[in-house]
């Protein structure tokens, strides 16, 4: 299965935790890296880094379009770090109009953050709501981040409104991963531990991130939300899911509406069953 990473990665750590989940998994291929939600250009960097030091730097990254809300917690982790390869916006639309030219062919594009990049995208080549399979890490239906049941505007969605609005109302085929699935899977500080002591390149990387990232954010908890939705990709089986119509308001929060469905929507997770993957995953491999 061939992907595409639009990732807001060097803010929160989960991103680098589902890049790295994706390089360990045999069954999908990543043709490509977008950052989004500020900094892109930064967070390029991150992203290109730690594919380099996985022995992955065939991997082409490229700087999103400017936009967003995001913060860069890891910008430690590429102090002095240059890579000229990176590319520009207008580079990746070529890549990606490449990559969707042949309609017999239809990768998945993960989106890891904000939307402000597929809107653009969606914009310029309207065909792709057709060809390309969209999973979407972002939105709630009922559960708040504590797993309350109600009503919040989920980060990746509020980070541009707009964006989502255009997406969500795009007729594209829409996998949602949200936090109904996701607000639970916390990562338990043995196993990151572990994780972080397992003597590979990759893992060796994630070690300087994680600890930078929670000096960054003291306070928060270590929630496995992009890892879950790369999971999903290798076996849905672990999500509950519904066929759901479903809309985007003023303020970032995700309605249900009359109407065909639009999105496929996880509500909900094998915890245990995902952990169990997740960190045997990262445990497999000496990249």
């Amino acid at each position: 299965m061939d992907v595409i990473v639009d990732t807001d990665i060097g803010d929160d750590i989960d991103d680098a935790l589902a890049l790295a989940l994706l390089l360990r998994s045999p069954e999908l291929v990543l043709k490509g890296v977008v950052t989004n939600n500020r900094h892109e250009e930064e967070r390029a960097l991150v992203a290109s880094k730690l594919l380099e030091t996985a022995g992955r730097s065939d991997v082409p990254v490229y700087r999103g379009t400017p936009g967003g809300k995001g913060k860069l917690s890891h910008g430690e982790f590429i102090e002095d770090y240059r890579n000229a390869e990176v590319g520009s916006f207008e580079d990746f639309l070529l890549f990606l109009n490449g990559e969707i030219a042949d309609a017999a062919h239809r990768p998945v594009y993960l989106s890891l953050g904000s939307l402000t990049n597929i809107a653009h995208v969606l914009d310029r080549f309207p065909q792709a709501a057709q060809r390309l399979k969209l999973v979407i890490m972002g939105g709630s239906m009922g559960k708040d981040y504590k797993g309350d049941d109600r009503p919040q505007a989920e980060w990746n969605i509020y980070s541009d409104v707009q964006a989502a609005g255009k997406v969500f109302g795009s007729g594209a085929d829409i996998i949602m991963v949200g936090l109904d699935a996701t607000w639970n899977l916390e990562l338990p500080r043995e196993k990151m531990d572990e994780l972080t002591r397992f003597s590979s390149p990759l893992n060796g990387a994630l070690s300087r991130l994680i600890p930078q990232w929670k000096a960054f954010y003291p306070e928060r908890r270590l929630i496995l939300y992009d890892p879950f939705t790369v999971g999903i990709l290798i076996e849905e089986s672990m999500a509950r899911w519904e066929e759901v119509c479903l809309e985007v308001d003023d303020g970032g929060l995700i309605l249900k509406k009359e109407g065909a469905s639009n999105v496929r929507a996880a509500t909900g997770s094998d915890k245990e069953r995902f952990l169990e993957f997740f960190v045997s995953r990262l445990l497999s491999d000496s990249i």
